[in-house]
This record gives structure tokens, sequence and C-alpha cells, in this order.
């Protein structure tokens, strides 16, 4: 997926947050087993869309790249901020895996995982007051709040075969879209944009967010475990019920009966036939092409935000990672 490559300096940028996210992911008293769980943590490296969005949005501003130092700083507390909410959705998950590698609270239990993303957050609010980013780390911790109350959203709809869209979209417009948002505002505001450039990028992020959670919700239905780095199905089995889902359950022909399975899944499927008719029952209703449907209107909003800034190489590469991520 990665539509960034060729931008010039924009690699030799994110190794240096790969740097950063070592220095500051690490116990500076190399206590253990602190320094392996943190290694551990660090080496479930993902896409680092996030600090991509940060150095994409901070090219549009007057002051770059004199602020080069700095929005490097930023995509590295907003990536470690990512990988402590990780560490800790493991722990509620009961997650083995992540990214296909073994997660933190399998390798070193639930108590251990919980004090490593405590870690990290600590070391992200002294990073921040350290180098005096009083104003990002407020964008910072709003987008935090927002994020927290999306899981908690979350949480209370889990095994609620009558929850709704309405519902969904409160929770992934905390839980995911939140944090994008304040990347590409973050960026947007270190290099100096004016009000309306933010603004819009701040807008731009949360219409991605949405879209990449529902890339991520096609995903579960469209990639293979190995794909993917987890369990198929993980979602429905954990009563989490994704936009393919949801559109089913509405469904007067197939929903009674998809209701049904969502009841009896979380209690045993040994054998995989309660998924495999999930899979037939939301197919049936049309739940996957729906979702496309519902992707490409957030593709298109995405887009149009991305007017508010000035035509650049950045604007571009934004524009194919919106399209990148419809393409599921």
């Amino acid at each position: 997926m990665k539509t960034w490559n060729e931008l010039p300096g924009l690699e030799r940028e994110l190794e240096q947050v790969e740097r950063c996210l070592g220095e500051l992911g690490r116990d500076p008293l190399g206590r253990e087993p602190l320094s392996a769980i943190m290694k551990t943590a660090m080496e479930q490296k993902g896409k680092r869309i996030r600090p991509v969005l940060i150095l994409l949005a901070g090219r549009l501003g007057p002051d770059y790249p004199d602020a080069g130092e700095r929005l490097c700083r930023l995509a590295t507390v907003v990536e470690l901020t990512h990988a402590a909410s990780l560490i800790h959705d493991d722990i509620i998950d009961d997650a083995p895996l992540r990214r296909g590698r073994p997660t933190v609270q399998a390798s070193f239990g639930k108590d251990m995982a919980v004090y490593a993303g405590d870690f990290l957050l600590s070391r992200i609010l002294g990073y921040l007051m350290e180098h005096r980013m009083i104003e990002s780390g407020t964008i910072l911790a709003r987008s935090m709040t927002e994020m927290c109350c999306g899981e908690i959203t979350q949480y209370e709809a889990q095994f609620d075969t009558e929850t709704g869209e309405e519902r969904y979209f409160t929770s992934i417009l905390g839980k995911t879209a939140a944090m994008f948002a304040a990347s590409c505002e973050l960026g947007a505001l270190e290099t100096g944009c004016d009000e309306a450039v933010v603004s819009g990028m701040r807008q731009f992020g949360r219409e991605l967010g949405v879209l990449y959670q529902l890339r991520d919700d096609l995903l579960d239905f469209t990639s293979s475990a190995e794909q993917e780095g987890k369990p198929a199905g993980s979602d429905f089995r954990h009563g989490i019920y994704t936009l393919p889902v949801l559109h089913a359950f509405a469904d007067p022909g197939v929903g009674p009966e998809l209701k049904e399975i969502a009841r009896k899944i979380p209690y045993g499927d040994p054998e995989g036939v309660l998924y495999r008719r999930m899979e037939e029952l939301v197919a049936a209703a049309g739940g996957v092409e729906y979702t496309r449907r519902v992707a490409a209107r957030y593709e298109s909003s995405a887009c149009k935000w991305l007017a508010c800034a000035p035509d650049s190489s950045a604007v571009e590469v934004l524009e194919r990672l919106t399209h990148a991520l419809a393409a599921v």
C-alpha cells in the first residue's frame, strides 16, 4: 500500500522516526524485563501511516523543511501513543498475535502489558514537556480522549445484535479517526499552515480514518489470516460487529439466522461451521458490497477536503494514499 516511496526525503524522515521510536521505546536505565517487553512491542511494526500523515501534512506549510526535526518528534509520539493503545487493546481482547507476532500480553502476561502501555504513555508525556510541545500535546490529549470514548462505545455494543450503524460510526470516529485527524492537524499546524488549511487537514484525516477502518472491516472478509496477521473473524467471535455484519443484521431475510449465530459462536465453533455460515449470510445480504459503497463515499469526501491545501507533491501522495485505502 506504500504510495510515498518516490517523494524526496520522506524515507529519510521515516528512518529518523524509527530511530526516535527506538530511543523512546527503551527503558533509559536498561532494566529487565522492561527492555525485553519494549523490544517485543517495537518489533510489531505496522504501516506507520500516522507518522506518514504528520510528515506529509507538514510539507504543506511555509516553515517546512526548517521544522522537519519537530515533525519527526511529533510523528514519534503519535506512533508511540498508537503502540500503547494496541498493547492495552490486546489485553482486553486476550489477543495472542498482533501482525503475526506474539503480543506483549501473550509473552509477558497481562499485568506486565498494562505496565508496558503505561510506561509508553509516561515516556510520551515527558517527551512533549521536554520539547515544549504544549499546543501539540493538547491536540494529542484530545484525540486520546476521543479514542478512549470510541473504544468504550464499542465495548458497550459488544455482543449486542440489535446495535446499529449510528453507534458503529460513533465508535470508529473515536477509536480510529480521531488519531488520523490529529496527525494531519499536527503536521499542518507545526509548519505554519493557516487556520483554513489546518482545519481542512483535520477534516481530511477524520474522513481518511473512517475509510481506514472500513477497509480493515472489509479485509476481515476478503483476506486470509496470514495476510492480516490475526485470526480470521476475530471481531465477530468477540462480539464486535462491523459494518458488513450490521448491514446483514438489518436484512429481514438473513438477519434472524445471523443473530442466532452471533449468540452461539462465542461458546465454541471448533470446525468453523458457524463462521462459514456467517460469511455466507453476510454475502447473501450484500454486506461487503454495501461497505465498499460507504467506503467510496468517504474516499470522495476525504479527497474533497484536500482542496483546502495548495497543490503540491505531498497532496498528490495523500490523494494516492486515499485511493489505495479504498481499493479493497
